[in-house]
């Protein structure tokens, strides 16, 4: 009798198996449920994944939840960096038209600029133009539009960096 337990479960595997390759044996399987993960394991949106960068598939995050270091660059682009704001201004008179260059320092470049007018007639003045004029200068004009009897100052702004 104690030989019949190890025969008994050996049969048992057999006519498992057996049933398995069966059409029998496939019903069972098909009617049993599959995990929806095991079918689209590796796509999100008909989208494959991928454990490295690879054109047309996504990149799993890191534990850390974090791209992986292999697709962030190893140096960052260069920004603003040595910002200063450059002034000139004209003479305070009633002359008109008037114009100023304003110059960056030197190894810097013009990225923005400006004009202000200030004075007792500068209600009756108009910038006409303001603008880069090179890489490192900013220039500035303005007119009197009504004859003015006081006197007026044009300024130039330039915004400068590295």
């Amino acid at each position: 009798m104690p030989g019949r337990l190890p025969t008994v479960l050996s049969i048992t595997a057999i006519v498992l198996a057996v049933l398995g390759m069966t059409p029998l044996g496939n019903a069972a399987r098909n009617v049993l449920p599959r995990a929806r993960f095991a079918q689209n394991a590796d796509r999100v949106d008909g989208l494959h994944a991928s454990r490295s960068p690879k054109a047309g598939r996504l990149l799993a995050l890191s534990s850390s939840k974090k791209f992986p270091a292999s697709v962030i660059p190893v140096t960052t682009p260069p920004g603003v960096s040595g910002l200063e704001v450059i002034t000139a201004a004209t003479a305070l008179d009633s002359s008109s038209p008037k114009s100023v260059v304003v110059n960056c320092s030197a190894g810097k470049k013009v990225i923005g600029g400006g004009a202000a007018v200030s004075g007792g007639g500068s209600s009756d003045v108009s910038i006409t133009e303001h603008y880069p004029n090179t890489t490192t200068q900013w220039t500035a004009r303005a007119v009197e539009v009504n004859a003015v009897a006081g006197s007026w100052r044009l300024t130039g702004y330039a915004i400068c960096a590295t």
